[in-house]
């Protein structure tokens, strides 16, 4: 029978969760190298390594991809998550994956990403927003009823930026609606929704 998750180490977990000093201190010293070798393949000094390294300082883009080259990383492990580039976004899936179990899976040449943690939809001893599983079928819900036509993209965008809290304490009385009317559940969001449909990102 074949295994659908493995547990990681702590030290995988916690790397999955390190900020970018922490990150480039921990391939540096698996490269071998220095603070002052580092310094010189990327072109800076030493201390500037050590205050990335501390988090008193933050490399530009540039600089981050000449530090990834020379410790013979992807950039994508140092950069902050791109959600329009499929290599950033498949590298934070990679931090989930330690520390959320969201695993991938194939069925019939179909790919589906699974929260194969054992923690149930409803444990009553796990806090909702602390459960991967429960928000994402929720989410699930929501989208069906989304491409369905049920509801609008006004309301499925605004119960996305909402989604923490949507006007309640109790996030799931907003989940267990049945219809568009009943998701509306914060008075704010009627007017909300007429201010999105006028406002452009591009503006």
């Amino acid at each position: 029978m074949k295994k659908n998750k493995r547990e990681f180490s702590l030290n995988a977990k916690n790397l999955a969760s390190a900020n970018l000093g922490q990150k480039i201190r921990f391939y540096r010293q698996i490269a071998g190298m220095t603070q002052k070798d580092l310094g010189i393949a990327v072109g800076v000094n030493e201390s500037t390594i050590r205050n990335y390294e501390l988090g008193n300082r933050y490399p530009d883009t540039d600089t981050i991809f000449d530090i990834a080259n020379a410790l013979e990383i992807t950039p994508y492990e140092l950069s902050a998550p791109n959600p329009t580039s499929a290599a950033s976004s498949l590298q934070y899936l990679f931090d989930i994956e330690k520390t959320l179990d969201l695993t991938p899976i194939v069925i019939d040449g179909k790919v589906y990403l699974e929260v194969s943690s054992d923690i149930e939809v409803d444990d009553p001893t796990v806090a909702p927003l602390a459960n991967l599983k429960r928000m994402i079928t929720h989410w699930a819900t929501m989208y069906e009823r989304f491409i369905n036509e049920e509801i609008d993209e006004e309301t499925y965008l605004l119960w996305q930026a909402k989604y923490m809290s949507f006007g309640t304490n109790e996030a799931d009385i907003i989940y267990n609606a049945k219809s568009e009317k009943e998701i509306e559940v914060d008075t704010n969001l009627s007017n909300a929704k007429k201010r999105l449909r006028k406002v452009n990102l591009k503006d």
